[in-house]
């Protein structure tokens, strides 16, 4: 199933929504999390939520880690 990486104002994560979801009053993202329409930012932007992450797997998204 395609994922989309989109970030939550609820918790300012990156979360993977499903493509296949239609529009309703909340999506779910992979990690069981619901996010209300008016709370997504449609955008990759913020760190990656790691349940997500860990569920779906990097997908459209290029990791950055700083190393000191």
């Amino acid at each position: 199933m395609p994922y989309v990486w989109w970030h939550s104002e609820c918790d300012s994560l990156c979360h993977a929504f499903s493509t296949q979801q239609v529009v309703v009053d909340r999506y779910e993202a992979a990690c069981m999390r619901y996010v209300p329409p008016d709370l997504l930012l449609r955008e990759a932007t913020g760190p990656l939520c790691v349940p997500c992450l860990l569920r779906v797997g990097q997908l459209n998204r290029s990791i950055t880690i700083a190393m000191p």
